[in-house]
């Protein structure tokens, strides 16, 4: 499954929300805080916070992309 995160600045860190659907119609939400100095999904908090706002897209390997 792929995911999709959403992405934006809030003050000095970013945040992540995500909405996942299962096979089964399940619906989950998520939401994700990066600080400086950590990462996720492969990113740097800096990375993220100078892109301002996006989506995170994470394939089924892991990798993932900012759009």
């Amino acid at each position: 499954m792929t995911e999709k995160w959403f992405f934006t600045r809030d003050d000095d860190v970013v945040l992540l929300r995500g909405r996942f659907e299962a096979d089964d119609g399940t619906i989950g939400d998520a939401l994700k805080v990066v600080r400086p100095g950590e990462r996720v999904f492969g990113f740097s908090y800096r990375k993220l916070f100078n892109a301002k706002a996006g989506t995170l897209v994470i394939g089924e390997d892991g990798k993932g992309r900012i759009e």
